[in-house]
Order: structure tokens, then C-alpha cells, then sequence
């Protein structure tokens, strides 16, 4: 079974990132993204604690305060732009993603809203004033946040490009 992103295939309990080739093959359509982001999901929700959720929100699903930190992971694996919007009185990070099909926008931790895990639909159709974000945007608790989970979900492309990022950020700092 092809992973349908990147040349080689997935092995049932491989890790996302051991398969994932450097965006050298483009998602097809919705059910290609879908399956790639249920795979994901499903390799980072075990490793959801309170240690990587932003601190300040309540709620009974495991991804709530976890929206930035998955929005980084999916973001490094999978490409696209960070995009955000108000959600139930707080601000909420999500991806847009290109697919050959048109941009689509996907939000992985919307059980945190009462609506299914995973949504998506096109782009600025999922949420009211969703708005296009930069890296630049996010501050550094947040992607120590992602580092984190990312280690813990064994995500090691997301961990090198982590570390890196993080590097001069905290060095700066200890200063």
C-alpha cells in the first residue's frame, strides 16, 4: 500500500516521516490528503499531554490546546501555508494545503470544537475570517511545544527541522 505521498510505500506502524519523500510526489485530492493527515493523526494523538497544549484551555478532547503545535507538524510533512481564524471565542491554527484538486484548508484538532477530529473543505470554507499566518508568527513556547510532540511521536524530519529552527532562538535567549 502506497503511503500516496512520496515513492516509497508505508508499512502498517511505520512512521509517517520514515516514508515521506521531500514533496516529490503532489496530493492528488481529499481523499489522498485524508488519508495522509488520518495516518498522522493517529501517530501523534497518543502522545497529546498537557506539556505540549497551550496552556489556558479547557476541554475533554485529546487535542485541545494543541492546534498551533500540530499545525507546525503538518505544515513540515506536508507543505502548505499556516491559517488561522476565531473559533468559539479564541484564536485556532489549522493548515491550507494545495492538492492538485484546488487548496483545501484541514484542521486536525477540530474535536476541540465538538465537530469531528479531522475537517476538511476548501479553502476558507472551513471557518469565518480564517486568515493566512507565517511562520514568523509563532513564538518559541509554541515550537518548543512542537519539538516535543514531535520527538514523542517520532516524527524525525519535524525533530531535525525543529532543532534547527529552535537553535539560534534559545541560544539567543540564554544570553
Amino acid at each position: 500500500m502506497s503511503s500516496g505521498y512520496g515513492a516509497r510505500p508505508r508499512l502498517p506502524g511505520t512512521p509517517i516521516s520514515d516514508t515521506m519523500d521531500a514533496m516529490t510526489t503532489p496530493i492528488h485530492g481529499r481523499e489522498d490528503l485524508l488519508r495522509q493527515i488520518v495516518d498522522l493523526r493517529r501517530q501523534i494523538e497518543p502522545e497529546f499531554r498537557p506539556d505540549t497544549a497551550a496552556q489556558g484551555f479547557s476541554g475533554r478532547a485529546p487535542s485541545t490546546g494543541h492546534c498551533a503545535v500540530v499545525a507546525v507538524l503538518v505544515q513540515k510533512l506536508l507543505g502548505g501555508e499556516f491559517v488561522s481564524a476565531m473559533v468559539q471565542g479564541g484564536s485556532h491554527w489549522f493548515n491550507r494545503i494545495e492538492t492538485l484538486a484546488g487548496k483545501l484548508d484541514v484542521d486536525v484538532t477540530a474535536d476541540q470544537f465538538n465537530r469531528r477530529p479531522i475537517e476538511i473543505d476548501v479553502a476558507g470554507m472551513l471557518y469565518d475570517g480564517t486568515r493566512v499566518r507565517t511562520f514568523d508568527d509563532l513564538n518559541t513556547e509554541t515550537l518548543q511545544r512542537a519539538l516535543l510532540l514531535a520527538r514523542r511521536s517520532r516524527l524525525s524530519e519535524a525533530v531535525t527541522f525543529l532543532d534547527e529552527v529552535l537553535a539560534p532562538r534559545t541560544s539567543t535567549a540564554n544570553r
